[in-house]
């Protein structure tokens, strides 16, 4: 009787933290489909999310835009059982593509940071539209090889 009186005390808690039926009451119809969202990307297996992630991999590769991801997505689904839906979009590669792209910042930061020698590269460019651009690179040696890294355009 004691464990069954205890375990009912848990559970009143865990509802009260998650705000319980109250709460599901009183959600806005955003916040039921950012839960229901993010109930879903909780499922999805982690082998099939890399597989999107290398789709997206692959459309940056062969210069494809990430507007096409999508289609790969479905085609892909066609051969891979349950491909998660709700990570196919375009919006999820571009999620992906800013994942991936913050990943690889902070390794060349950390590597510029601990490099001895650095340069940097100024060149002046312009574009199909005649725009006159400056474009900034930083050249640097890390682990005896020379890397160059794109800093910024300047219109």
């Amino acid at each position: 009787m004691l464990q069954k009186n205890h375990l009912e005390a848990v559970e009143t808690i865990r509802n009260r933290q998650n705000g319980g039926i109250v709460r599901l009451l009183q959600e806005t119809e955003e916040d039921r489909e950012s839960r229901q969202e993010t109930f879903k990307r909780n499922q999805a297996s982690k082998e099939k999310i890399k597989v999107l992630i290398d789709n997206v991999i692959l459309a940056i590769k062969i210069n494809t835009p990430i507007n096409a991801v999508q289609s790969i997505n479905e085609h892909m689904s066609k051969y891979i059982s349950s491909l998660p839906e709700n990570w196919r979009g375009k919006n999820y590669a571009f999620e992906f593509v800013e994942c991936i792209s913050n990943v690889l910042q902070n390794q060349q930061m950390r590597e510029l940071r601990a490099a001895n020698y650095h340069c940097l590269i100024i060149d002046e460019s312009m574009d199909i539209t005649v725009h006159k651009m400056l474009v900034m690179y930083i050249k640097y040696r890390f682990e005896n090889k020379y890397k160059t890294i794109l800093l910024q355009f300047r219109s």
